[in-house]
């Protein structure tokens, strides 16, 4: 509860004081002549008793005039949950071994983490070589995606880089999201060398749908450790690294995202830990109050205090023969 007008409070003290001199210079025995009968006027108490309640009857007047309130608390929530497809590369290119075991295990477990802290948000994972294929679309359904990223193998597609063609899978399952925010996480280690559409045409559809592409260059600068098969088992030999940061840094800044280098595990975990911060969901509490008067309350007491103490006052004589 509440007071609108609490400063109507200090009528307190005069009403006390009006009643305190009322008390002491009131005389309490007033009598009226009228025939053969003597008509007094109440007794001492019954004016004492009649002041008490003039004088509830102007606290319950003051308190309606502080105008009393109730407040109801409503509670709005809301969530901005975003729209989220990791794009990665699949490309046999990922097998190299200068983020250890690999840079695709690494990437499917950076991934996971990643996934695993965005509670709220839709997801989705396509992957590409060659050629592109969205493995989930945009769910609630977390784990699936971690689960799917778990098993995922390499080889499941024409090897190549088509980063045009992973990116315009990714728009098609984000156009149509109801999300605020929408967001592609591209993660490839080569440079665009297939596929129908280029990484610009596909950069330009995602701005017209107003998604945010962040993008991540896997790999180290000059050479890689890379995997080959001998009959004596496997072998690594250093490969030279064929790939294009400008296209990714062109890729970010078009779509107001950023561009990201990985050329180790830690740097990996960290590009991914930044962009959970840079992106990170917010939820959003009002706390609404809808105040209702309550002054009728006192309002009502008052004026019954008074029609009780005019009653007293006009109707209640002590009638005694003379």
């Amino acid at each position: 509860m509440r007071f609108l007008y609490p400063y109507f409070a200090f009528l307190i003290i005069p009403v006390f004081a009006v009643y305190f001199f009322k008390f002491k210079k009131k005389s309490f025995a007033k009598t009226l002549s009228f025939s053969k009968i003597n008509i007094k006027r109440s007794s001492k108490f019954t004016h004492k008793i009649v002041y008490l309640i003039e004088i509830m009857g102007f606290l319950f007047l003051i308190l309606a005039l502080m105008r009393p309130q109730t407040g109801e608390k409503s509670i709005e929530q809301s969530f901005s949950a975003y729209s989220i497809m990791i794009v990665m590369d699949n490309s046999t290119s990922m097998l190299a071994a200068d983020l250890k075991p690999s840079r695709f295990d690494v990437a499917k477990k950076v991934i996971s983490e990643f996934i695993s802290k965005r509670e709220g948000d839709l997801i989705g994972l396509t992957i590409f070589a060659g050629e592109s294929i969205t493995l989930i679309p945009i769910t609630l359904n977390h784990q699936m995606i971690i689960d799917t990223l778990k098993n995922l193998k390499m080889g499941i597609l024409e090897d190549g880089t088509a980063i045009g063609m992973g990116l315009i899978s990714a728009v098609s399952s984000l156009k149509e999201s109801k999300s605020k925010t929408k967001i592609i996480v591209l993660l490839t280690d080569g440079n665009n060398n297939m596929g129908d559409i280029s990484p610009e045409e596909a950069t330009k559809i995602a701005k017209e749908f107003g998604i945010k592409i962040y993008t991540i260059g896997v790999g180290a600068l000059n050479e890689a450790p890379y995997p080959v098969k001998t009959p004596f088992g496997i072998r690594y030999v250093r490969v030279k690294v064929d790939f294009n940061e400008e296209i990714l840094k062109k890729i970010a800044n078009e779509t107001g995202g950023l561009y990201f280098r990985a050329t180790d595990n830690k740097k990996m975990k960290m590009i991914f830990e930044q962009i959970d911060k840079l992106e990170k969901n917010r939820f959003k509490i009002n706390l609404k109050i809808t105040y209702k008067d309550k002054f009728q309350i006192p309002l009502a007491i008052s004026l019954l205090m008074f029609i009780l103490a005019f009653f007293l006052e006009k109707f209640i004589f002590v009638i005694t023969e003379i």
